[in-house]
């Protein structure tokens, strides 16, 4: 019994990180006049693909900040592009 309480708090652990990670991610987005929303593919409104680079986009549901025309979300905020 307790061999499961152990292997269950550090996989508990790792998805507060993640939701808390996730939240910061979209406090920053809307402090910097973007909208935290879904996105079809994987490389949603990111300043890497705006900038044309080179990037493959998975085919996946991605929830990310759209940072509106001529703007690009950069993991942290809304920046020119």
């Amino acid at each position: 019994m307790s061999s499961k309480y152990i292997l269950t708090f550090p996989i508990l652990l790792i998805v507060i990180i993640f939701l808390s990670g996730c939240s910061n991610e979209r406090i920053a987005c809307t402090k910097t006049a973007g909208e935290w929303k879904t996105f079809s593919n994987g490389c949603a409104d990111s300043c890497s693909f705006a900038g044309g680079k080179s990037e493959v986009c998975t085919t996946i549901l991605t929830t990310s900040c759209d940072c509106g025309p001529n703007m690009c979300w950069n993991g942290k905020g809304c920046e020119n592009n």
